[in-house]
């Protein structure tokens, strides 16, 4: 089979977002519209000369397939960023398709992105199926792109830290050293990027954090009826004794067993303590404000360039407790 080789690049003007990312809603799901009917078109002369020519094994869905993959990512994800190359390249007897890994590196400060991840296999074996391989490379690509823009800003600091999401412990929205020091690299890699503004959306675990609340709203009400804080702490005998006292008050049948020990008794008071919901999305809007205040204050981020998102409880992006940033215009 004769060597073929294609090669695209393609540079945006500079500071030029391709996608609407602040879009009502629908954030990276929008894409720039025109950008991708252009490769899907281009996509589809590729396909119609194979299908004449038999010059490669690539037919038109297979183009079609590889072409809306380049334009979604790069309407989607290469927002503001300097190029991109993808390669696809068929040898004798083997098919090399390149075009799945970021590699997000700021080469030679000019912003140029290079996304390569070799997926290979023989066409002279009848086990082969392009097609698979192809769907599997788009689906490389569209799973290493979803983090792209922080990628990127990582690595303009030389960073391998996960500058997107930020943990904090459960129940709590103070920020530990780590978070901080992420924060830090973030205002820096920003700075590079003055077209860029971060959305900032608190989050929760939302079991973990709702305990964490009841078992904070416990310890109050324990030293409001006479415990002191160290024997709060401690748990200690007069713990004990506070815990078995309202154990017993609790409704009739709760808990299975019949004689519980005192943790299992005190789990069952902490469950029985209610947390609204809106004490939950208070924690998220402080966690999400908490990373805001420290932007601004500490690492000297223009305040109009981090936007806090209103919180949801019906967010399914609710997995863990802290804070999740997602990047505008």
């Amino acid at each position: 089979m004769p060597s073929v080789n294609a090669e695209i690049h393609v540079q945006p003007s500079a500071g030029r977002w391709l996608l609407w990312v602040a879009g009502p809603r629908l954030g990276p799901a929008v894409l720039f519209w025109p950008l991708l009917a252009v490769f899907a078109g281009v996509a589809f002369g590729l396909g119609r000369l194979s299908l004449v020519s038999g010059i490669t094994p690539l037919r038109f869905h297979h183009w079609l397939l590889l072409g809306v993959g380049s334009g979604a990512v790069l309407a989607a994800f290469l927002a503001g960023c300097g190029s991109i190359g993808t390669t696809t390249a068929t040898s004798e007897g083997g098919l090399d398709l390149v075009g799945t890994r970021w590699l997000a590196e700021d080469i030679d400060g000019k912003g140029v992105i290079d996304m390569q991840v070799p997926v290979s296999g023989n066409v002279d074996d009848p086990q082969f199926d392009i097609g698979s391989v192809i769907s599997k490379a788009f689906l490389n690509l569209i799973t290493k792109a979803v983090t792209a823009p922080f990628t990127l800003l990582a690595g303009l600091v030389s960073s391998e830290e996960d500058l997107q999401r930020l943990t904090f412990a459960s129940g709590s929205a103070e920020l530990n050293a780590a978070n901080q020091a992420k924060l830090g690299q973030l205002s820096q890699a920003m700075a590079q990027r003055p077209a860029l503004t971060l959305v900032i959306n608190g989050r929760l675990n939302l079991s973990a954090d709702r305990e964490r609340l009841q078992k904070n709203a416990l310890g109050e009400q324990l030293v409001a009826a006479g415990l002191t804080p160290q024997e709060v702490e401690s748990k200690g005998p007069a713990w004990e004794k506070a815990i078995q006292k309202r154990f017993k008050s609790l409704p009739a049948g709760t808990g299975e067993k019949a004689d519980p020990t005192v943790r299992e008794q005190y789990l069952q008071v902490v469950h029985s303590i209610p947390i609204s919901d809106a004490q939950m999305l208070d924690l998220a809007e402080q966690r999400a404000l908490a990373i805001k205040t420290y932007l601004v204050n500490q690492a000297q981020l223009e305040a109009d360039r981090a936007v806090i998102e209103k919180a949801a409880l019906d967010d399914k992006a609710h997995i863990f407790s802290g804070v999740e940033l997602g990047v505008g215009t």
